[in-house]
């Protein structure tokens, strides 16, 4: 995992900026485990990044999460096999950014917003041609469709640089859905 700081570079600056990215692989073989055990190869990609600007009454935070992984279960050996148990677990994009007005030292009337979705194409698995041994699988989900995006009035209550408490008595949240998503879209493996 690596790790960047900015501030300590610039310690004038009013924006406190950093973040990380990781990288994760791992194996599992259960050849002479109990009955129904699997193999399992999965690889995952992640990183997170802030930037974070106060000034006066004024504070910004803004948070962008990123994370995109597969698993293999089952052999992988041959081509048909990786294309067919190679599936995707984990597909992460979110930004959440929070501007406040500060009505105290540590208490900030704010707005918050955040933006999630996924980076690539979202599968079904379930149906298997077996006439000839084809398999398909079943777009289900793909970037922005879904999107959600959400928005809520409140307080932040911010003591410290390291800890937030946000409060919201009402929020909005809005899911946004494009092109086709009733399971018509296939791909054959």
């Amino acid at each position: 995992i690596y790790t960047l700081s900015l501030h300590d570079a610039l310690p004038i600056s009013i924006w406190k900026i950093g973040g990380y990215a990781g990288v994760s692989i791992s194996q599992t073989a259960g050849d002479q485990g109990a009955p129904g055990g699997t193999k399992r190869c999965s690889f995952l990609v992640s990183s997170n990044a802030y930037a974070n600007y106060k000034k006066g009454k004024m504070m910004w935070d803004n948070n962008l999460d990123v994370k995109w992984g597969m698993v293999a279960n089952g052999l992988v050996r041959k081509q048909a096999l990786a294309r067919r148990n190679f599936q995707k677990n984990i597909d992460i994009l979110s930004f959440k950014s929070n501007l406040g007005y500060a009505l105290t030292d540590k208490l900030y009337a704010s707005l918050k917003v955040g933006f999630e979705s996924q980076f690539t194409p979202s599968y079904d698995y379930s149906l298997t041609d077996t006439s000839n041994g084809g398999y398909r699988k079943y777009t289900v989900s793909k970037f922005a469709a879904p999107a959600i995006l959400t928005i809520a009035p409140g307080i932040t209550y911010k003591p410290v640089d390291y800890f937030t408490l946000f409060f919201s008595p009402i929020g909005g949240k809005m899911t946004f859905v494009s092109g086709d998503q009733d399971g018509r879209d296939t791909t054959t493996l």
